[in-house]
């Protein structure tokens, strides 16, 4: 079955669910993709237009992924599968704006993680 890779990139997604105020930059942290997909409505009252725009492109990626088994559609950047021990595997990045192909490994220094090991 062929995989599909995504890394949600959205350095400014809202708190979910809301905190204090802090100093630390959380970035996009872990599960800040949920409300994106799940239309939580506290939080996308809080959505940025281009925030906005991409939790509609995430809802109908997946939408279509359920449907079809294979995300993308009318109006959608293309996403090609992800296929291990190619050159470039390819990954989704979803960001506001920037919804795109990128190299995940060489992005994120994995080649450096992977000698730790």
């Amino acid at each position: 079955m062929p995989t599909y890779a995504y890394e949600f990139a959205d350095r400014d997604a809202p708190m979910y669910p809301p905190v204090e105020a802090s100093a630390f930059d959380f970035g996009a942290y872990h599960a800040s993709d949920t409300p994106y997909v799940f239309e939580e409505k506290a939080v996308h009252d809080r959505f940025t237009p281009a925030q906005a725009r991409l939790a509609d492109a995430i809802t109908d990626y997946w939408a279509t992924f359920a449907a079809t088994g294979r995300p993308g559609g009318r109006g959608l950047v293309p996403w090609p599968a992800h296929v291990p021990g190619s050159p470039a595997p390819h990954t989704q990045s979803l960001a506001p704006g920037a919804i795109t192909s990128v190299d995940y490994a060489a992005g994120h220094d994995l080649d450096f993680w992977r000698r730790l090991g």
